[in-house]
């Protein structure tokens, strides 16, 4: 199966579940400009970092509750909002603290980077090129340790939905997935440029003048919106597809998903 293929099937998830996860997309990007908006200046608001938690627990929570919805629609057929609601609460502390793990996971891989990236590129001379606005290769090198667990780790989140994991297993069940994974490589590569696509259609409207700021920014939101979804479940429908314990299996499913087509 080819990444076109993963992705025509994500298309085909996407517009079976269009009139839920449509609205779920549009709380999630309107969350931080709603409280933005409420919060005005910092002297106006006291306990301003007690603030951003708030709403940045709030803005997982609802990545999750999307998740868990994509989850159980694919296999169970169940797209009431009342059924995510709960599992997606209890998946909150697994959630934090698996992403402490990762954070705290990089930070020896980071000074692996720079300790290696200094051979190849002293700092100073890094500066330098950035300032010059010119790009080096060896730039790269810097956060390439960083890049390698990144791409063992993007079904970690997905193992705490659909497994149920730990955190800590969720993370191992992830490196065990992408190893050596032909299929998974080729379609993270296509996820790749989904990403690049949003971000430069982005940065596109962002540059047309004559559009106007309020409606540029309206433009990027509705665009964010509506292509958002689709990348949350490219994703899972890779992580169903190449999920090494459901080769051969059918996936079959009440939702109508075309899940049988699994392979390595």
């Amino acid at each position: 199966m080819t990444a076109i293929d993963i992705f025509k099937q994500s298309l085909a998830f996407y517009g079976r579940l269009f009139n839920k996860i449509f609205w779920v997309s549009l709380v999630l990007n309107l969350i931080p400009i709603i409280f933005e908006a409420s919060k005005g200046s910092e002297s106006q608001v006291s306990g301003t970092s007690i603030y951003d938690l708030i709403v940045f627990l709030i803005m997982i929570y609802v990545l999750l509750f999307e998740m868990v919805l994509i989850h159980r629609f694919s296999e169970h057929g169940d797209d009431d909002y009342a059924s995510s609601f709960l599992p997606s609460l209890k998946l909150l502390p697994h959630y934090i603290l698996q992403s402490l793990i990762i954070g705290l996971a990089c930070i020896p891989l980071l000074i692996l980077g720079v300790s290696v990236g200094q051979l190849l590129l002293p700092i100073e001379e890094m500066q330098n090129i950035i300032n010059s606005g010119s790009l080096d290769f060896r730039m790269i090198v810097y956060i390439l340790p960083i890049i390698w667990f990144l791409y063992r780790a993007p079904f970690s989140q997905w193992y705490l939905v659909a497994n149920d994991d730990t955190p800590l297993t969720a993370i191992k069940n992830s490196f065990k997935h992408t190893k050596q994974n032909i299929t998974y490589l080729k379609g993270i590569g296509f996820f790749v440029f989904l990403l690049i696509v949003n971000v430069m259609f982005s940065a596109l409207i962002g540059k047309m003048i004559a559009l106007g700021p309020a409606i540029s920014e309206f433009l990027v939101f509705s665009f964010n919106v509506f292509f958002a979804p689709v990348v949350t479940i490219y994703l899972y429908r890779l992580f169903i597809i190449t999920k090494p314990d459901t080769k051969a299996e059918d996936h079959s499913s009440p939702s109508g998903s075309d899940d049988s087509d699994t392979e390595q």
